[in-house]
Formats: structure tokens, sequence, C-alpha cells
């Protein structure tokens, strides 16, 4: 862990959103226990966004494929630092792609 990382842990806010990512890895387990594909979408979404606060660079190398994916009610994102070329793509119903 560099100085920013520790840094930035001594920070509240950085606190509640690390805590926040807690609770939707929980909503992203029940929604894959459950076969509730648009909770795991959410969840996956909603950890995106947390993840972007965090470290506003993290989805630089993966615009074009964002944008892609949001045109079509879809969630991707860096499965490795800094977009390094494999992605998680998730569709709400499967069914229709």
């Amino acid at each position: 862990m560099n100085s920013v990382w520790v840094n930035a842990l001594t920070q509240i806010e950085v606190i509640m959103h690390y805590r926040l990512k807690l609770e939707i890895a929980y909503q992203f387990r029940e929604g894959l226990r459950l076969n509730n594909w648009k909770a795991v979408n959410k969840s996956l979404k909603d950890y995106q966004e947390v993840r972007t606060t965090l470290c506003p660079a993290y989805m630089d190398g993966a615009k074009e494929i964002k944008g892609f994916a949001n045109e079509r009610d879809c969630v991707v994102f860096p499965l490795w630092c800094r977009g390094g070329g494999e992605y998680l793509c998730l569709v709400p119903n499967p069914n229709l792609y």
C-alpha cells in the first residue's frame, strides 16, 4: 500500500465508500444466489460508480466499451488495474442478445 492510499484511508468519506462497497458486494452475491440478473447488473453499476469515485482514472481505458455497454443497458468494467484488456460484461437479460 502506498502513501497515497494510506492518506486516503484516514478520510471519513473514503471509509464510507469502502463500507458501501461491502454492501454492494452483498447485493451482488444475493443477486447471483437468487438468479436476479437485474440486481446483479445494478450492483455492478453501483460498484463501478464507487470505484470511479475512489479512483477517477479507473475507467479511462474502457470509455469506448463502457459507452457501447451503456447503450445496451449492460455494465462493463476492467478486471485488472488501469483497464489491462480484460473486462467483465453483464447484461440484465442475456436472452435478448
